[in-house]
């Protein structure tokens, strides 16, 4: 993993702060590769089993009204399920979350 830190206008700081900011640095880079590798470890998504069914029926490629219509819920809500979905999952779209379930195994 690589992290990049844009200081704009840190040119014009004084040596102080240029200084400070160039010792913290490597400390910020790797307390944020700590954080990605906690906040992905596999051991740590935990879905419901409602959740559970859903990702199941977008495996195999069923869209929110479909799934609605199979769990006689609201698209609304299978809408709402799917999103906590992709946030526990750390992806934006079904296309993402496909990928992110299989590279955990989940399906």
């Amino acid at each position: 993993m690589a992290t990049y830190f844009s200081f704009a206008g840190v040119q014009d700081a004084p040596e102080f702060y240029t200084r400070r900011i160039r010792v913290l640095a490597p400390f910020l880079h790797n307390a944020l590769i700590k954080l990605d590798e906690h906040v992905n470890t596999p051991q740590k998504i935990h879905f419901s089993d409602k959740e559970k069914e859903i990702i199941y029926w977008l495996m195999i490629g069923k869209q929110n009204s479909e799934i609605a219509m199979i769990l006689d819920k609201s698209s609304n809500t299978v809408r709402n399920q799917v999103q906590q979905i992709f946030i526990k999952l750390g992806v934006n779209n079904r296309q993402g979350a496909m990928m992110r379930i299989q590279e955990l195994q989940l399906s």
